[in-house]
């Protein structure tokens, strides 16, 4: 499996430790899977998203922040799947998902730049897929408590 995401984000400080940010993402996903005839097949995602949220830095020890943030997420995209060689399957994605992260840290080394560190998630959130081919539509939605981990490297200006 190979993917590669990287996400953009502008945030402004309405007090020294309330930050509002609006972030606009990309993601891309390769992933190898067996068919029933012990064929290697490939299913291909590209994905958009838009990402506005709040976080709070709560001061632990010098310049080390506690800081959990509360967000909503939306994303479209699409998914290509072999179905066997020299047939693919197409759909149109659609997601949303509002989320805390409730550990969350951050060291300032300097005024301009600072190291992040997300490990633990709770999101709810919903996912629609629409066949390309057919007229039919397919949703979920589900509630998520997870520990993925996640470093950001932040630049301040």
């Amino acid at each position: 499996e190979k993917s590669f995401g990287i996400q953009g984000e502008f945030a402004y400080f309405v007090k020294n430790n309330l930050r509002l940010s609006i972030a606009i993402s990309t993601y891309l996903d390769s992933s190898p899977f067996q068919n029933n005839e012990n064929q290697w097949l490939n299913s291909k995602t590209i994905s958009f998203g838009f990402n506005p949220n709040i976080a709070f830095y709560v001061p632990i020890i010098n310049n080390l922040y506690y800081t959990p943030e509360i967000g909503f997420s939306y994303g479209i995209g699409n998914c290509k799947s072999e179905i066997k060689k020299n047939t693919s399957y197409k759909e149109d994605l659609n997601d949303w998902d509002l989320y805390i992260h409730f550990f969350a840290l951050e060291y300032k080394i300097t005024n301009h730049l600072a190291v992040g560190l997300m490990l633990g998630t709770v999101s709810y959130g919903n996912i629609k897929e629409k066949d390309k081919y057919e007229d039919t539509f397919f949703g979920t939605s589900s509630l998520k408590f997870g520990f993925e981990d996640y470093a950001a490297l932040r630049f301040y200006f």
